[in-house]
């Protein structure tokens, strides 16, 4: 009913204006001495760490999301993630500060969308990193796919690199629980879907995925973005 709509909204500003504050204290939450993050499901990324096999990592804006590439980068996987770059060119650097604070691994960064994250990303490849990805966003250059039954724009990009260079896909949830607390879950890895099958129906079925962490937590999913136009 309309109460509990309001009240899912009022609870999903909570977790944003909590994501918000905590990015002043990021390097402190996924401090590990701090005990802010478990982490599950680590059987289904143990050969990627023993054989240092490249994948691409997808998540969504869900719980506070700067999290997941220093908790990837501490598991000893070189990663890269692409972000939204901000308009004002100060706190645009600033934000990147904060979050390279964050990383240990040389060969692990931050590249801001567009053309230099497409370089970026290509020159991860080559050079043995990993990608980690929020798939949940519009892209205005996408295509259209299904989303809780919407035709939204969907980005698709990183399912040709997957395919192009054999890469799996693994799904990561994330989750926020007591106020401040954090569980990772890495879910067992998807092959990179066969040439037959059309980037639409392989976006469909990771939207199905998507859609069950969404459900399962509604008030923790980034609802302010345009994501349905």
């Amino acid at each position: 009913n309309d109460n509990q709509i309001k009240i899912k909204v009022k609870k999903s500003w909570e977790n944003l204006g909590k994501t918000l504050f905590e990015f002043s204290i990021l390097e402190k939450l996924v401090d590990k001495k701090n005990n802010k993050i478990t982490i599950s499901g680590l059987e289904n990324i143990e050969t990627v760490i023993k054989n240092e096999e490249q994948v691409i990592f997808f998540s969504i804006h869900q719980s506070n999301w700067e999290i997941l590439l220093p908790i990837i980068d501490q598991l000893g996987i070189n990663i890269v993630a692409i972000y939204r770059h901000i308009n004002n060119k100060f706190i645009d650097r600033l934000v990147l500060k904060k979050r390279n604070q964050t990383i240990s691994l040389k060969k692990s960064f931050y590249t801001p969308k567009g053309k230099e994250s497409a370089k970026d990303m290509l020159f991860a490849i080559k050079n043995d990193s990993s990608l980690v990805l929020l798939i949940d966003q519009k892209d205005t250059a996408g295509i259209d796919v299904k989303l809780f039954n919407n035709i939204t724009k969907t980005q698709t990009g990183f399912l040709k690199i997957a395919r192009k260079h054999n890469l799996k896909l693994i799904p990561v949830k994330n989750t926020r629980y007591n106020i401040n607390n954090f569980s990772i879950k890495f879910y067992p890895p998807i092959k990179p879907f066969e040439k037959s099958k059309s980037d639409a129906e392989a976006m469909l079925y990771i939207h199905k995925i998507i859609e069950e962490w969404i459900l399962e937590n509604p008030t923790q999913w980034l609802w302010q973005h345009n994501r349905f136009n």
